[in-house]
Order: structure tokens, then sequence, then C-alpha cells
């Protein structure tokens, strides 16, 4: 699967995208004159360049040079003058009708308009992965907050948007319909000069590097074995051959960056505002059965004397659920080590044949919430980037490109 940017000659199905994420298409059936007829003028709308439903405004995902789905998302100050403009030309009536619905999104943060995919290609992860691919372009642009409305009838959606970090925020009443209104706000992933950079409290700096990034400065890291020891960095300058075996550090030194290489196991930062102090662990399934993110806040513990419910966390970009398929005996290690399986795990049946479609498949994102909230880090400090890297190019994986791929630096610094 790729996500690219959409182009005019895709408005034909950019149209039919739109009305079924507005329920009110099927794929799958013939559509009445009427859907027709709106189809049509949604169609011409989308070859546009100045409508509120542009193919600018939009990204496709496609499986084997086929269209599979689509999400439409814009700042959120364009919406009610492209919506006037829009329904004006093309639908006046209806306008005029719903002039004084409430606006679906706010100036100064990202919206996510319209979400489909076609039934052939559901359940493979792509909805996910064009949300995930939503957000990253709104932090590109600089937005710290990300935006969209739920419609209550489709609990399945909202289950999906919680789970990639909305939160409930009131409800929006549009075209008749009371929305649920959703955000993911105050975690501060900023997108800029290819470091993925988070907000992770005051005097200190974190961020996940894309495949062309350079680092700003030197990250001190060990070699990591997939085991859980853990090192004190007590000066500046320790080598990878001096922290041999290691696969999580902490610090409490100013000016001293510490980080993990991932390209698909799960990068895990810590900060302790109150005592100074931070830690980066390389959480891959095997540290993660091994309660690697545990082991280090007890580190910190006695290290640095941490409350587990002054610590920040953000967990990474790194292997999604969708993407993560396992063997039967890897499942059973989790089980074996505590797990909550009904969370975590999940079994596809004999899949639609595309790669890692059915069988074992565990969520190491919640995984390694699930440890970090049992040490005492509070919900609300816990961040996760929601980028899975296995459908996202911008990000290394071993697992789509194979283990000689680069390496995602995930770093953390105390200012």
């Amino acid at each position: 699967m790729i996500i690219r940017d959409a182009r005019p000659e895709d408005a034909p199905f950019l149209a039919k995208c739109i009305m079924s994420g507005m329920h009110l298409y099927d794929f799958e059936k013939h559509p009445s004159d009427q859907i027709a007829e709106i189809l049509s003028g949604l169609t011409n709308c989308e070859t546009r360049e100045d409508t509120l439903y542009s193919y600018r405004n939009t990204r496709v995902a496609e499986v084997n040079g086929l269209l599979a789905g689509a999400l439409l998302s814009y700042p959120g100050e364009e919406y009610l003058t492209r919506k006037e403009r829009t329904f004006r030309e093309f639908w006046p009536e209806y306008f005029s009708e719903h002039s004084d619905d409430a606006p679906e999104t706010d100036p100064g943060e990202w919206y996510l308009d319209s979400l489909a995919v076609i039934p052939e290609y559901r359940r493979m992860g792509i909805g996910k992965a064009l949300l995930q691919d939503g957000f990253r372009k709104g932090f590109e642009r600089g937005f710290g907050t990300v935006a969209l409305v739920a419609d209550p009838e489709y609990p399945h959606l909202v289950r999906l948007y919680k789970s990639l970090g909305f939160v409930p925020e009131g409800t929006r009443h549009a075209f008749g319909t009371d929305f649920q209104r959703m955000v993911r706000r105050g975690d501060g992933q900023i997108l800029s000069d290819s470091l993925l950079r988070y907000n992770l409290g005051e005097g200190v700096e974190a961020f996940s590097t894309e495949r062309d990034a350079t680092l700003p400065y030197p990250v001190t890291q060990g070699h990591q074995v997939h085991g859980s020891r853990i090192a004190v960095v007590e000066r500046p300058g320790m080598t990878r051959e001096e922290l041999e075996g290691y696969d999580a550090l902490m610090t409490s030194l100013r000016g001293v960056a510490i980080g993990v290489r991932t390209a698909d196991c799960i990068p895990v930062l810590l900060h302790d505002p109150v005592k100074r102090a931070v830690a980066a662990v390389h959480a891959g399934w095997k540290g993660t059965v091994l309660h690697i993110s545990e082991g280090v806040i007890e580190a910190m513990k006695q290290e640095y004397g941490t409350e587990p419910s002054d610590l920040r966390a953000v967990i990474g970009p790194s292997i999604g659920p969708d993407s993560f398929q396992v063997g039967e005996e890897v499942a059973a290690k989790f089980r074996d080590a505590g797990f909550p399986m009904d969370g975590i795990w999940s079994f596809r049946g004999a899949g639609d044949g595309t790669r890692m479609s059915g069988g074992h498949h565990i969520d190491l994102w919640k995984a390694n919430r699930w440890l970090l909230e049992g040490a005492g880090v509070l919900p609300e400090n816990i961040h996760i980037a929601g980028i899975d890297t296995f459908t996202t190019e911008a990000f290394f994986s071993a697992r789509r490109e194979g283990i000689e791929c680069g390496r995602i630096v995930s770093a953390i610094r105390l200012a």
C-alpha cells in the first residue's frame, strides 16, 4: 500500500468517498438518480482547487495500483469560507437549509473531514493508515490540534478514533445530526526538519527521526540486544562499546541527549520534570515481554527518587496492531508474561491473502501503555504517536524493508 496526494483524475473516486464518509453512498449498490446527480456535482467540485472538497485537500491509498480509500483534511480556518463557496455554487438549496449549522471545526486546528475505504479493502488497516497520514500532514503544517467529528450511530468508528488518541469534546450539530467532536491536543507532535518532536514539558527536548533526518546534536546510544538491561549515563560522550548490551538509558545530565534505535520496535521516552531526569527505552516485543518499561521506572525511582505519577511518557513511531502479525508461540509469551490478552491480542482468521492479514496480532502500543500505567504513570501523561512504521514510508520498517534498513533514532535531552 502507498499513500499519495490525490490528482484531478481521481475526482470520480473521491466524490464517492466523500459521499460514503457522509453515509450517503454505498460502494456495493447502484446509486439512485438523486445520489447520482449529487455525485456528478461533487465530482466537478473535486476537480477544483478552491472548494471544500478539492482534490488538493485529499490523500488517497493505493493497493497494487488500485484506489482503495481516501481522507479529506484541511486547516480549520478554511472551513467556513470554502463551505459557503462550495455549497452556494453546487447545492444552493442545501446551503440555505443548513446555513445556521455549527462549524464542524475551529480555526487553529487541523481538521480530518471525511474518511472512506471501499469494501474489498476494509479490515486491512487502510483507514488507520490514512488517519495516521492525516496526523502527519497536520504536524508538518505546524498544527498542535487535530480534530474530527464522529457520528455516534457508528460506534466502531468512535472506537477507532479513541484508539488513535482522540478524546471526546462536546457535540457539533451539522447537517441534521449531533456529531461527537473529538480532538487530539496538548501532546505537541510537530514535524519539522524531518524530526517528529514531542512536548513532554518544559526544559526537555524529545524527538524521533524520519528516514532523511540529520541529528541536531550527538545522541548517546547503547548497543541494543533486545534485552532488559538499563544503564545510567553519568558523563557526556559515552560510546556504544561502553554501553554494550543495554536496551534502556537514563540520565539527569543537562545537555546530554540519550536515545534508542528502532525500525518497528517500540521507543519509549520518559521525562521526570520534578527530579529532572529522563530515560530512553528500546522495547521490542522481547523487551516488552520482559517488562522493560516497568524496570526503567523502578530504576528511576531508585536512582533519582522519581514518583511515577510525575512522569510524562511518549510511545513513538513503531509497528501498529494491524501490522504486527505474530506466530502463536509469540502470542503465548505475552500471555505467560501476564499481559491482559483481551486488550492486546486478536486472532484474525485466515486473512485475505494480503501481507499481515489474518493470524495472531499483538498491539504493542497498548501493551506498553499497560506496563507504564501499571508502574504508576498517569493515563493522561502517556502519549502514543499512533504512527505505524510498517505502513508509513517516512519511517524505517525492518518488516517492510528488511533487517538491513536504516533506523529511527528517538532521543530525549534535558535543556
